[in-house]
């Protein structure tokens, strides 16, 4: 298979993601105005976009390779652990329970701890899916695309399928229980990854991509607003939004994928490769630094500009200094 080359579709997609994923934490820093909740409570769905883009890249990355397993796990475990299981360290010095410790080395903790260093239950959806993508690229070598296909799709369903159960075991939708279950475990929220498999596996007509070529730059200006709107207002925690906004939100970031991976290079390209490249370092640095400001009685405009300053350059610090010196040791196959 041909290499991918580099699409600035995907840096775009994955800069828009981490800094959605940052600005929707600063509701965190305290003294937050109204009108901020309003525009950034939506913004939860950047994960979203980030599961898709894994399952995309990472799919068409290794289709039709005869993939060696141990350099597979070894570049993804060189990507992933170094910077997690540092924060996994100076946590357990922090706050040391054998417990936590045994459920963050196993990526459980979005099960046992949710509260407990919470923004880590991506990383377990993440590193359950790394665990499993051989065994759908072996499928898709030995079934073929069309069943490897429903197969994902199958997937999707029962995935939706514990969602509703989930959801009609409730007697109120709470925020408690949307943080520490529906929201964050495993089970209930692979199916974004799935979605970015499932585009990676789809090859639709170039007369298709031409037709809609046109109306999906528009996407970006409608979608954000209408998955948001789907959980605005009073009732804002109600089955439709809940179930509904998943797959809304996959299908788009999907479509943009298919139809914009060669897209022309524009003067905005480099900020977001940039922000693209540190996004990972970004995602667990942010939150100890919107905790760390979150005590002190400062203006909240203050608080947000320090928190972006010091997330960039710790992050930018910690790609270039840490981060790159396990990443040099990845092997290309």
């Amino acid at each position: 298979m041909k290499s991918l080359g580099h699409s600035y579709t995907a840096d775009r997609l994955r800069a828009l993601a981490i800094i959605m994923v940052i600005f929707c934490h600063m509701r965190y820093l305290g003294n937050t105005p109204e009108i901020y909740s309003f525009f950034t409570y939506h913004m939860t769905i950047s994960i979203d976009i980030f599961f898709v883009l894994s399952g995309y890249l990472l799919t068409t990355r290794y289709l039709n390779r005869n993939i060696r397993i141990a350099a597979y796990f070894r570049n993804r475990w060189l990507r992933i652990f170094p910077l997690y299981f540092l924060f996994v360290t100076v946590h357990s010095i922090h706050n040391f329970n054998w417990f936590h410790l045994l459920s963050q080395i196993f990526f459980v903790q979005n099960y046992f701890y949710p509260k407990d260093w919470f923004i880590s239950w991506s990383i377990c959806v993440e590193e359950w899916f790394y665990l499993f993508l051989p065994l759908i690229l072996m499928a898709h070598r030995v079934w073929g695309k069309r069943h490897t296909l429903a197969l994902i799709a199958l997937a999707i369903i029962a995935v939706n399928i514990f969602k509703v159960v989930e959801v009609l075991e409730q007697e109120t939708l709470s925020m408690d229980w949307l943080q520490t279950t529906y929201y964050v475990q495993t089970h209930l929220r692979v199916d974004s990854i799935l979605w970015g498999v499932a585009a990676a596996l789809i090859n639709l007509s170039t007369n298709f991509y031409k037709r809609i070529q046109q109306w999906m730059l528009y996407v970006p200006l409608v979608f954000l607003p209408l998955v948001g709107s789907l959980f605005w207002g009073l009732d804002r925690l109600n089955t439709f939004s809940l179930l509904i906004h998943t797959p809304i939100a996959c299908i788009f970031t999907a479509l943009i994928l298919k139809i914009h991976w060669t897209a022309p290079i524009n003067r905005l390209d480099r900020l977001s490769k940039f922000l693209s490249r540190i996004s990972y370092g970004a995602y667990l640095i942010h939150l100890p630094i919107i905790l760390f400001l979150a005590p002190y009685s400062i203006n909240f405009a203050l608080k947000l500009f320090l928190t972006l300053i010091m997330t960039g350059v710790f992050s930018w610090l910690s790609r270039d200094y840490f981060e790159e010196f396990f990443l040099k040791h990845k092997k290309s196959y």
